[in-house]
């Protein structure tokens, strides 16, 4: 669908792939080689700063089987209410992975038009924010709405049933900085 004609008014087409696919063994890496060649192609890299909110929200869209949450699906009730233990080791397992793959992407497709934004800068800012990327885009700028939900908006404290685990553990590391949420 991406990779086809397409009329002269269309001035951009866009999809999403995931940096963790990357490590798939399954013809992902001749897929990512091809991209970096194509060096036409403007990249948009989005990352969670708060990568404890990036791993909670993995957790609650593993345990839901939901992963992408609309308007008319607000996750109410089972799931979204309970709180979420999280496994210390596992997360900074998550933490490193996150922190390579952005890495990656900045090396592979430094010669590309590149933009670079983060989920809380677009969640803060939405409409300004999505203006720098239309413009980054060349598009006419227009107003736009997100299509999906947060899958947790309460603050990590109350939302992970063993915060305090996580406080004394990472007190003093690089990881410190994440339980401010």
């Amino acid at each position: 669908m991406v990779f086809r004609g397409y009329p002269e008014s269309t001035r951009a087409v866009g999809f999403k792939i995931f940096p963790e696919h990357l490590d798939n063994k399954v013809g992902m890496g001749v897929l990512w080689d091809w991209l970096e060649g194509q060096r036409v192609i403007a990249v948009i890299s989005l990352h969670r700063v708060n990568l404890l909110a990036y791993f909670l929200s993995l957790q609650i869209a593993q345990r839901t089987k939901t992963w992408l949450p609309r308007p008319d699906e607000r996750l109410e009730g089972a799931g979204a209410r309970e709180t979420v233990s999280i496994d210390p080791g596992q997360a900074e397992a998550a933490f490193e992975r996150r922190l390579r793959y952005r890495r990656l992407v900045q090396e592979r497709f430094s010669q590309h038009p590149f933009f670079e934004l983060s989920y809380e800068e677009l969640a803060e800012n939405t409409q300004p924010t999505l203006g720098r990327v239309q413009l980054f885009l060349g598009v006419k700028r227009q107003a736009l709405a997100p299509a999906t939900l947060k899958q947790e908006v309460r603050p990590l404290r109350e939302a992970i049933s063993n915060y305090d685990e996580l406080v004394r553990r990472w007190r003093g590391t690089r990881w410190e900085c994440f339980l401010s949420g």
